[in-house]
């Protein structure tokens, strides 16, 4: 230790250099990194949904969810499902361990809904959806307005919409 701080002082301009040469390095590459406030993560879940309308909770679980846990329980990597049955509704939510490949899933999950629609209503059409974080939407913005809908809409896409996408970020 007292040889370093005795090399350091004898050699004053050499240390002056190397730490100039350090704090000029830090400042280009930091500003090379990526830096985000919500970074990517993917949850090992994909969610079939689907509609019946006007049914009973309890034609949906019978006639669109029971049906379709059967098909889906085959698929690889699965750890575990739950379904909510609602009037007219059916959610699926099927868990995968961290680490399966989910497009692999998300395949398989196609090819079980394919093959489970021969048994399901004919008007029912279900909906396989996975996503991560950065496919949720970082602003809801919620207007209202006497005009018309489609009125308030053009607005909205001439006035705000150019101003939004203006935005860094």
């Amino acid at each position: 230790m007292y040889r370093l701080a005795k090399l350091s002082l004898a050699n004053r301009a050499l240390i002056a250099l190397i730490t100039v040469f350090a704090s000029v390095f830090g400042v280009i590459t930091m500003s090379s990194l990526k830096q985000e406030l919500i970074p990517s993560i993917e949850f090992p879940q994909i969610t079939v949904i689907s509609a019946m309308p006007g049914a009973s909770p309890e034609v949906v679980d019978k006639q669109v969810s029971g049906p379709l846990e059967t098909a889906l329980n085959g698929v690889e990597g699965l750890e575990s499902t739950s379904s909510t049955s609602r009037n007219g509704v059916s959610q699926i939510t099927l868990a995968f361990t961290y680490g399966s490949n989910l497009d692999r899933a998300r395949n398989q999950i196609d090819r079980a809904i394919s093959n489970a629609k021969r048994t399901l209503p004919t008007d029912v059409q279900p909906q396989a959806i996975a996503g991560s974080i950065s496919d949720f939407p970082i602003v809801f913005l919620a207007v209202s307005s006497d005009k018309p809908l489609s009125e308030l809409n053009a607005d909205l896409q001439r006035l705000s919409v150019p101003r939004l996408q203006k935005l860094d970020g």
